[in-house]
């Protein structure tokens, strides 16, 4: 198996990188990731390479620096990496955007949702390939990262950061399906992290600082339970 992902920016390279070393890391051999900037790579910061170079399974993560930029890359670049044997090539983005401000304004209606992400599935369909497929986090790779975070790493991170501290500083009812209810899940992390004075923007050090505390389980955890299905139906389709 051998599958490029494209993403919109540091934070999605990041987490998908996780989730995949987990996968595989208690078998070094069985897989190879390498993560790649499109813009500024010699600047900004991504997680080096890991695993076994000519392992069965390889993946390549492009962060592409912009979440408009993802669709037409995925395009651009489908048939050069298809004929490096790359058997299927996946995008990332957020729902949340500036596009999606612009033709739904605040709606989290569903159905909106639905259709800000057809239009841009039905472009990528537009390629006739099987292979090439779009995904998205709704609204926000935050979201999960909430989601996925309420599992053990707020209190990894500050044993203060229950369910309770949470609801009552930041606002955030940790016991709903969060990628219906939170329209910028961004500024939601955010206000928790600043509640027990921890930054969170998104640079480096603080997306480390979160997103490297996940293991195999805590992402196990999110997929069977039974919110967040954007993470379920994307998780899956990377590793089918």
């Amino acid at each position: 198996m051998k599958k490029a992902i494209y993403v919109e920016g540091l934070t999605e390279m990041v987490f998908v990188y996780r989730m995949i070393r987990t996968h595989y890391d208690e078998d070094w051999n069985a897989f190879h990731i390498s993560c790649i900037n499109l813009r500024n790579d010699n600047t900004t910061p991504h997680p080096e390479d890991y695993g076994y170079e000519k392992a069965g399974n390889q993946f390549l993560v492009r962060n592409v620096g912009n979440d408009e930029s993802v669709v037409s890359l995925l395009i651009e670049d489908f048939d050069g990496l298809h004929a490096q044997g790359y058997e299927q090539v996946i995008g990332l983005r957020d729902v949340y955007s500036e596009s999606y401000k612009s033709q739904f304004n605040h709606s989290m209606e569903s159905k909106d949702i639905h259709n800000f992400m057809l239009s841009m599935q039905e472009t990528v369909s537009c390629k006739g390939s099987k292979d090439l497929k779009l995904h998205f986090a709704i609204m926000e790779v935050e979201t999960w990262l909430l989601a996925i975070a309420d599992n053990h790493v707020f209190r990894d991170i500050d044993s203060r950061l229950t369910d309770e501290w949470i609801g009552e500083k930041a606002n955030v009812d940790m016991n709903d399906d969060l990628e219906h209810t939170i329209f910028h899940p961004y500024h939601a992390l955010k206000a928790i992290m600043q509640s027990v004075d921890v930054s969170y923007s998104k640079h480096w050090d603080d997306i480390k600082n979160i997103i490297y505390k996940l293991n195999k389980d805590d992402f196990e955890y999110l997929r069977h339970s039974g919110r967040c299905d954007s993470f379920k139906t994307f998780f899956d389709s990377v590793f089918e």
